[in-house]
């Protein structure tokens, strides 16, 4: 951050990304959550929104945790190569 050149190019990268707001949710099922959602702001600049954050309700978590057991047993019987894949 010494360097004015670099910093002004850092800056301007950062400039670019002022306008884009990005939105994260779980996806589960194929189906993202119902929940509320919290705007998160730049820890540096707590007055600048950069995105939300939607919560799933208690029953879209219970339907998720249902849903990864259904799933583990034919997960587990794979390969570890067969796991990545």
């Amino acid at each position: 951050f010494g360097n004015r050149s670099m910093m002004e190019a850092f800056e301007s990268s950062l400039a670019r990304y002022d306008q884009f707001r990005w939105n994260a949710m779980p996806l589960i099922s194929g189906i993202t959550p119902s929940g509320s959602e919290t705007t998160r702001y730049r820890p540096a600049e707590l007055s600048v929104a950069v995105g939300t954050v939607r919560d799933a309700t208690i029953s879209e978590l219970q339907h998720a945790i249902a849903a990864a057991e259904r799933a583990f047993p034919e997960w587990a019987s794979r390969s570890v190569d067969a796991r990545a894949a």
